[in-house]
């Protein structure tokens, strides 16, 4: 049909969404109907994309393994449709109908795989798609929007996502799911690569320790959040986040001095030691090596404490797990 250009929009979410669908025969013959619809559309187009049939076969760096990238055809249907479809799934996203909300979800997955770093001129639009979405009840439709938050730090590059995500991270837009941006932030940099994070390092450490990220707020929800972007930096990151130690203890012993979830409190220590580790330390020594600048740390507000400050109770979780190094230090 002649003007089916038209109604792009209209036909890639039809198709799109049928390849993630529960029945196995609907799935194939989507995936193979989508395939065919690419190869016929490379083939009407061939004078516009002959530039991209030279790097057909050239994926970006650090590509998902787990997945085949779409053809050519394909990844341009969508890329060309993106700015209509976004609106759209942003709209469906928080349909009252719960079926609705997590095909939706998968599909917003299926179109940033193929978007790939076409995705950077979306990213606000997207985010917010992200921060509503998490807030759902329905687990399914959550865990689906944070595996195409991790796409979007595969494809989208550090300075372009962080410098939207921390702002919203330093000042949530809900007062009442005000861990959305941080459940979202550790997403998309469990999806980066080492190489691309490491000059971010000492930027995103420094968000999170910031006493309006750390100490702001003592939901269990939101320090298991900040806990995972910690997490996520560690796992990623390695021994470069030697550089950001201090920064990293710092947020560590927050969520153990706030968290009225032991296993939650558990976790953080694990993560301490494991912070150690990544350095050739024990956790003593970690402390040792960090005891004074804490200490700095807390005392520049020694003067307002009271029986309600986070500070004091950091300081207890200090004293309880450096051993001898604080009164070593004192001396």
């Amino acid at each position: 049909m002649r003007d089916r250009y038209s109604y792009f929009h209209k036909l890639i979410p039809l198709l799109l969404s049928s390849v993630s669908d529960e029945i196995p025969e609907i799935r194939v013959l989507a995936a193979d109907l989508w395939r065919q619809a690419g190869l016929q559309w490379e083939k009407e187009n061939e004078d516009d994309i002959k530039d991209k049939m030279d790097f057909l076969f050239n994926p970006p760096p650090h590509y998902p393994h787990e997945v085949q990238r779409p053809g050519l055809g394909c990844r341009e249907l969508v890329v060309r449709n993106l700015g209509r479809l976004v609106p759209a799934i942003a709209h469906d996203v928080t349909d009252w109908l719960v079926p609705t909300r997590v095909r939706t979800s998968q599909l917003l997955s299926v179109l940033l795989l193929h978007a790939e770093d076409h995705t950077t001129q979306h990213l606000q639009p997207l985010l917010a798609v992200l921060y509503r979405a998490c807030t759902d009840t329905e687990k399914d439709v959550v865990n689906n929007c944070l595996a195409a938050a991790t796409l979007i730090g595969t494809f989208v590059p550090p300075p372009v996502f962080l410098k939207l995500m921390l702002e919203h991270v330093t000042a949530p837009s809900s007062s009442s799911y005000p861990w959305t941006p941080l459940m979202v932030l550790a997403a998309v940099l469990r999806g980066g690569s080492k190489q691309l994070l490491k000059p971010h390092l000492q930027l995103v450490a420094d968000t999170l320790v910031q006493p309006e990220v750390c100490q702001e707020y003592q939901q269990v929800m939101y320090l298991e959040q900040l806990l995972a972007c910690v997490d996520v930096l560690l796992h990623q990151c390695e021994s470069d986040c030697g550089s950001v130690s201090l920064q990293l203890l710092q947020v560590l012993v927050t969520i153990q001095s706030l968290s009225t979830d032991p296993q939650l409190s558990t976790k953080a220590l694990e993560s301490v030691r494991f912070l150690s580790t990544v350095q050739g330390l024990d956790p003593i020594e970690l402390y040792r090596q960090h005891m004074g600048q804490l200490l700095d740390w807390l005392s520049a507000s020694v003067n307002t404490w009271s029986s309600y400050s986070p500070q004091r109770l950091q300081l207890h979780v200090i004293v309880m797990q450096s051993g001898e190094i604080l009164m070593r230090n004192r001396t």
